[in-house]
């Protein structure tokens, strides 16, 4: 037999062996400050802003036939400041709407609160108009 020293067979066995290495992780996670995720939930909230700007309108065209009904003038005195409160607040979330979607350069959004709030100024300009 022949000594495995002179071969260099089993000199590689006497080695320890060295650990393994890991793995790199991979992390999958979502991050809430994500910029596309704030600037989705942004978009959406003027969405909103929008849709409802229709309650407060929709009430003060509400007040106005109220007024064109009416044969009281407590009532018409009453209304007529409702109809115009309530009118420009939605007129004022629509225009909220437009500034947030031109903000964020959405231009559906930004069409879409376009025609809104040309839609609440012309009607709203009509009934300012044949109230004279």
């Amino acid at each position: 037999m022949s000594d495995p020293h002179e071969q260099g067979e089993t000199a590689n066995a006497d080695a320890p062996i060295p650990p393994p290495t890991p793995l790199p992780l991979n992390l999958d996670y979502f991050a809430e400050a994500e910029p596309d995720a704030r600037r989705a939930r942004s978009i959406v909230l003027w969405w909103l802003c929008l849709v409802l700007g229709w309650v407060p309108y929709l009430c003060g065209i509400v007040n106005v036939l109220v007024v064109a009904q009416a044969y009281s003038s407590t009532a018409i005195t009453s209304h007529t400041g409702g109809a115009v409160l309530f009118m420009s607040l939605g007129i004022v979330l629509s225009v909220a709407a437009l500034f947030g979607f031109v903000k964020h350069r959405h231009g559906a959004g930004l069409i879409a609160a376009l025609l809104v709030l040309a839609a609440q100024v012309s009607v709203s300009t009509c009934l300012g108009l044949s109230g004279r």
